[in-house]
């Protein structure tokens, strides 16, 4: 079962919210005050290991 709903528009998260969730919901609140738009990059791979 997902940990997660999505209806319309909005995730609906079906657990309980984690240090890191409440951070990040107060995060987005102030910087909504300063900001318009927040551009985020994220880099995805794994890391191999070279063996001679």
């Amino acid at each position: 079962m997902k940990g997660y709903t999505l209806e319309g528009d909005v995730i609906v998260i079906n657990r309980e919210s984690t240090e890191l969730d409440l951070f990040v919901k107060h995060f987005l609140e102030v910087f909504k005050e300063y900001s318009d738009y927040l551009i985020v990059s994220i880099s995805t791979g794994r890391t191999r290991e070279l063996r001679m």
